[in-house]
């Protein structure tokens, strides 16, 4: 069996999407029951909640779910919030620093290209660590090339 994505509200049956009619019982949402449905789906259950909640509905348990995760799936329905506005932990901002100067700078610029259209901080930030970073390793290298250029290969006049 596929995973489980949507359970409904009603018989718990597994569904594909969570607004659908339930091909068990007929149930279609409605009202005050399209966020109780979409609570009851992949969409903001991992598949170990969303087991659960198909077993309790299955034993005949109300499906309850609180009124904070409720609003949520309002809002998430009027399109107000499909997502948490994401901003970079201690850790990520660490580890994004670390990447550019260990590996490339390239990586900060592409982690800012991956989250610049998602709401919050998170492209902010991960410009913020990045640019100084990749200055300092361009003037880093520029000094080194500067430093260097007595022993870096020079042309000889009349040989190809």
């Amino acid at each position: 069996m596929g995973e489980l994505t949507a359970v409904c509200t009603e018989c718990g049956s597994a569904k594909d999407l969570p607004l659908l009619r339930c091909a068990s019982c007929g149930h279609i949402p409605a009202g005050d029951d399209r966020p109780r449905s979409l609570i009851a789906s992949s969409r903001m259950l991992d598949p170990t909640q969303l087991r659960e909640v198909q077993r309790r509905i299955q034993v005949g348990e109300p499906f309850r779910p609180s009124l904070d995760r409720i609003a949520a799936a309002r809002r998430m329905l009027a399109g107000a919030a499909a997502a948490d506005p994401f901003q970079f932990t201690v850790t990520q901002a660490i580890l994004l620093v670390l990447g550019n100067l260990l590996l490339t700078p390239a990586l900060g610029f592409a982690v800012w290209y991956g989250v610049r259209s998602r709401p919050g901080l998170g492209g902010r930030q991960a410009l913020w660590l990045t640019v100084p970073v990749s200055l300092a390793v361009t003037l880093g290298w520029i000094g080194w090339m500067y430093a260097n250029r007595a022993a870096l290969p020079t042309a000889t006049p009349g040989v190809l």
